[in-house]
């Protein structure tokens, strides 16, 4: 079965028994000593089979695994549960005690909040695109459960890949985790991405193959982000690319001078990943998230 997304990327789906993936990620997190036994268990309900593109709803199920196995000291066992309801497959997490991401509200690449916010970012991302939810009912001090529901047919609009008509974005971030998340969810929001991880490996990337958006932290080694964007705007084409200054600094001051280096938005850390999404979406004319 295949489906087709905006960019008119084909592709293929397949059965999916959503017990199974459960299972083989719970054998991953054990085998790399990421849990114990006693520490999360699997109780199906039932094997119900979904049609969607596996390894998109297996990393899902492996993140908040994952995560749930950092919060099992904290909360105590956690239950797995692998139900059919009302037409869908549902996927619990359940803790007796204590919240399993207690930071969940927090935004992109903040202090605290940003791992739990970014890793559900994340997995929503995937989970939308097969068309389903993610839901949280999270307490401190009491029952918290994450729940991903699927429909049983794949949706009609899910694009869980990226499309090779979709636009090219550059990201230049020296922050290893920042970075890889940014990449990350937008590829699953549908755009082709690159990144560098210093300032002289962004601008060669950028001049090397002109992209349609620039995500570039001002406070890079080598050369700088307004070095990059004056550098990228002085190049033949550069002044086609669409400039996004990442900086930690806020302010009118640190706001012109972006401005005056050639960029055309100021973004301020932490990033949130909505407004992320929503600017992207404006600035490509492409649907994000």
């Amino acid at each position: 079965m295949t489906i087709r997304d905006a960019g008119s990327t084909v592709l293929d789906c397949e059965p999916v028994e959503l017990t199974e993936i459960v299972r083989r990620a719970l054998e991953s997190l054990r085998a790399e000593a990421a849990i114990d036994a006693e520490s999360i268990s699997l109780a199906p309900e039932s094997t119900p089979v979904l049609v969607g593109n596996g390894r998109f709803i297996a990393e899902a199920v492996q993140a908040l695994l994952a995560q749930a196995a950092q919060r099992s000291r904290a909360t105590g066992p956690i239950r797995v549960l692998v139900a059919l309801d009302t037409g869908d497959a549902v996927f619990t997490l359940r803790s007796a005690r204590g919240s399993i991401f207690p930071q969940a509200m927090g935004p992109l690449g903040g202090s605290d909040g940003s791992a739990d916010a970014c890793r559900l970012s994340i997995v929503q991302g995937l989970v939308a695109k097969q068309g389903g939810t993610l839901t949280l009912f999270d307490a401190a001090d009491a029952t918290a459960e994450v729940v991903l529901r699927f429909p049983l047919g794949a949706a009609p609009d899910s694009a869980p890949c990226r499309s090779e008509t979709a636009p090219r974005v550059l990201i230049v971030e020296d922050n290893d985790d920042n970075r890889e998340t940014l990449e990350r969810l937008l590829e699953i929001w549908g755009y082709r991405v690159d990144t560098a991880a210093d300032g002289h490996a962004g601008l060669h990337a950028a001049l090397a193959e002109l992209p349609d958006i620039a995500i570039i932290d001002v406070g890079l080694p080598g050369l700088d982000g307004h070095q990059i964007a004056r550098e990228l705007r002085a190049a033949p084409g550069g002044t086609n690319v669409f400039l996004i200054a990442l900086t930690g600094y806020s302010g009118r001051d640190e706001e012109l001078r972006a401005y005056n280096a050639g960029f055309d938005v100021h973004v301020v850390k932490p990033v949130d990943a909505d407004d992320l999404a929503s600017l992207l979406a404006r600035v490509s004319r492409t649907p994000a998230g």
